[in-house]
């Protein structure tokens, strides 16, 4: 037996309304879907910009996807979100530049002083720019290790990484001066340590020997709008190899690392190369190399410049006093327990 239906015009008119309704619902949820996983740039308080995708947003917080990890943002710590890279010196319309170019952000502004000095040149080789710089790349020595360091005023000012120097006061600072045949060892031993910053892994010596001829500086560059696949390029002294050259791209330039933001590159980095400059290709330091995986090649870091600005502009805040545990330059230690056993049922012994 065959039951046939007979729907009227309308039955049908309804059917096919009630179609259209859950082809529209299917069809929101997927736009809500892919609005929901769309690039946005999270500019945080301390000027830097996180790029990636919003998992989930909370009252007190943002849990946000940036490919390399899921990361949670305090909302106390946010600035402003925004589907547009923020920008102070890029030239370009934020519309039209891509997410690798976030710069520093408008409400910050970093004013040249007497400590560091900054400039925007034009591209050049890497020829003459080691040329140009080489000079101004020094070696840190301590009873403990060597690093690098390099020169950012007329004064003798010298920037580095705080493990560098870290709980030691007996530092030697060498310039390597080229001459037309050879370098001439320039080694001075009166150096104060002006600040400390133990966080941002920075240091601020400077060289209170007399010197007859002016130092070599170096510059930092005025905006961050590089990109990745630019190309830069390190000078240090790995292993105690005097003012080596390497050159990498830029992998990430904004890698997380436990807390803070980091420049990620290929440039070859080794133990001695901690402290020296990253420059881009037009001459300008860019960041400052402080660490590397060893069991990887070409996974090198360097801290940006929003650090260094912070750091630099605040030295009173960092400065280093001998007599005082707290300016960072060494923290007294509790004691440790020698034994769990007297807190532990398990006999579990340290």
């Amino acid at each position: 037996m065959k039951f046939r239906m007979k729907i009227t015009g309308r039955e049908y008119s309804i059917v096919v309304i009630f179609f259209l309704a859950a082809a529209f619902a299917v069809a929101s949820t997927s736009i809500s879907k892919a609005a929901s996983q769309e690039r946005v740039y999270v500019q945080l308080n301390d000027g830097n910009v996180i790029s990636g995708e919003i998992l989930k947003t909370k009252q007190d917080s943002v849990i946000l996807d940036n490919a390399a990890s899921v990361m949670t943002i305090p909302r106390n710590r946010i600035r402003e979100i925004s589907r547009t890279p923020a920008r102070a010196n890029d030239p370009k319309p934020a519309s039209a530049a891509s997410d690798s170019q976030a710069s520093l952000p408008a409400s910050r502004s970093f004013p040249e002083s007497k400590i560091f000095c900054m400039r925007n040149s034009s591209p050049a080789s890497i020829e003459s720019h080691v040329e140009m710089f080489e000079d101004g790349v020094v070696q840190v020595k301590t009873p403990g290790g060597l690093g690098s360091g390099f020169i950012i005023s007329d004064e003798g000012h010298v920037l580095t990484n705080c493990h560098v120097i870290e709980n030691e006061t007996q530092i030697t600072i060498t310039i390597f001066e080229k001459t037309k045949s050879d370098f001439n060892q320039i080694k001075f031993n009166n150096i104060k340590i002006v600040a400390l910053n133990p966080f941002y892994d920075l240091a601020l010596l400077k060289i209170e020997d007399k010197n007859e001829k002016p130092f070599t500086k170096c510059f930092f560059a005025k905006s961050t709008s590089w990109r990745k696949g630019e190309a830069v390029f390190a000078i240090g002294n790995p292993y105690g190899l005097n003012r080596s050259i390497s050159q990498g791209i830029i992998s990430d330039r904004d890698r997380y690392i436990n807390g803070l933001i980091y420049i990620q590159t290929t440039a070859p980095i080794n133990m001695g190369n901690s402290g020296g400059p990253l420059f881009d290709m037009k001459g300008d330091v860019i960041g400052v190399i402080n660490m590397a995986f060893f069991r990887s090649d070409g996974i090198g870091f360097g801290i940006p410049l929003n650090y260094i600005f912070d750091f630099l502009s605040n030295v009173e805040a960092y400065s280093f006093d001998k007599d005082n545990p707290n300016s960072g330059h060494l923290y007294n230690r509790p004691p440790r327990r020698a034994s769990f056993e007297k807190v532990t049922t398990g006999g579990w012994n340290r």
